[in-house]
């Protein structure tokens, strides 16, 4: 890679369409040496803050500017005067906050699963999931003693501004490291398997590699039962009461509805309600008045079950009251979308689906999730 960036840098020299075809990659790690030259710093060395990531985006900014106005460069062509459009060179601007992180960078969800106890229990046999547990311990032999630490390269490039035989030569490059590093994480597994006894065609090739071009993103969703919301007993529950009270102690929270945890705390109080008087508060119209009470009897009776300091909320009492559990069309198609969505995410295998509790908050057009 850096060989086929080092013999595209004499961007100077080229033709107006070279120069205007030059993927943005390669403008970058030009004017990355440049910055790193002109700021001291060592050849490993990436802007890390704010200020040194507009020093090099000036540099950029200013390099497609001086060629947008030299009208004396290649004046053998007619369309010299034309000014250059250099989308490219936005481009590279533009990735300076995004492109521009350590090759050995692993990010926060993939090092947790990477310290799994499961990464461990693997090596017994008597986990789920086998599959996948072999796959994360392979990777993890992999970053210890075949890639100085780098995750697998997934192998893919982005859409950019650039002449098909260079964007051949770069998605050729990447392409063949992600190959490489997926067979190297194919001989960890072989090593894996072949120390507990197991076969590694227990794993397909297809499989490895799609974990492979996945491993920044790879994400392991532990959920708690819906009923531990409401046991009293438990290693769940106790977790459950924990986030509970950090939530309403947490510095955002008011409960003046910026914070969605407030609804939570109002649903929680209606459903002891219902479980109560088989009807939501305010179902019957000649009854609003006394369900107000009765509501802030359920809701200040949930705080103190659990544990959660005493809440004056009576606007959202009132609302509550008021709308009687009816359900508005729009609100429910919505909500039945969303539904149809994260069934479709389970079906398909594909995006991360949402974990555990989800508020929507249709005045607002907001939507939380709460992880129990």
């Amino acid at each position: 890679l850096r060989a086929f960036f080092e013999s595209n840098l004499n961007i100077e020299n080229q033709t107006r369409k070279d120069l205007t075809h030059t993927p943005y990659l390669v403008l970058l790690f030009k004017y990355l040496k440049q910055w790193q030259q002109e700021n001291n710093k060592a050849d490993d060395c990436l802007p890390i803050n704010y200020k040194e990531k507009a020093q090099l985006k000036a540099l950029i900014k200013e390099a497609m500017n001086q060629f947008k106005q030299s009208k004396l460069w290649h004046s053998d062509e007619n369309s010299v005067e034309k000014e250059l459009e250099l989308d490219n060179f936005e481009e590279a601007i533009k990735a300076v906050n995004t492109v521009l992180v350590p090759s050995n960078f692993i990010p926060s969800e993939t090092k947790a699963i990477l310290e799994h106890p499961s990464v461990s229990e693997v090596m017994n046999k008597k986990i789920k999931n086998m599959k996948f547990w072999l796959l994360v311990k392979s990777l993890k032999e992999f970053l210890a003693n075949k890639s100085e630490g780098c995750l697998p390269v997934r192998g893919s490039l982005p859409d950019m501004t650039s002449d098909s035989d260079r964007y051949v030569k770069l998605q050729k490059i990447y392409s063949n490291k992600a190959k490489e590093d997926a067979d190297a994480v194919q001989a960890c597994l072989q090593e894996v398997c072949g120390t507990i006894g197991m076969s590694s065609e227990i794993v397909s090739d297809n499989t490895l590699k799609k974990f492979c071009k996945n491993a920044h993103f790879l994400r392991v969703h532990e959920t708690s039962a819906f009923f531990s919301e409401f046991a009293n007993e438990g290693e769940k529950s106790h977790h459950f009461v924990s986030k509970m009270r950090e939530l309403v102690n947490s510095s955002d929270f008011n409960g003046d509805g910026t914070n969605d945890f407030i609804f939570y705390l109002m649903i929680r109080s209606v459903m002891r309600f219902v479980t109560l008087y088989s009807r939501f508060p305010g179902y019957c119209s000649d009854q609003v008045e006394s369900d107000i009470n009765t509501l802030k009897s359920c809701f200040k009776e949930f705080l103190s079950d659990f544990g959660l300091p005493p809440l004056s909320k009576d606007d959202y009492i009132h609302e509550m009251c008021r709308y009687g559990g009816c359900e508005l069309h729009s609100i429910s198609s919505f909500l039945g979308g969303c539904i149809a969505h994260e069934i479709i995410k389970l079906i398909t295998s594909q995006y991360v689906p949402i974990k555990n509790t989800v508020i929507y908050n249709a005045m607002n057009s907001t939507t939380t999730t709460f992880d129990w």
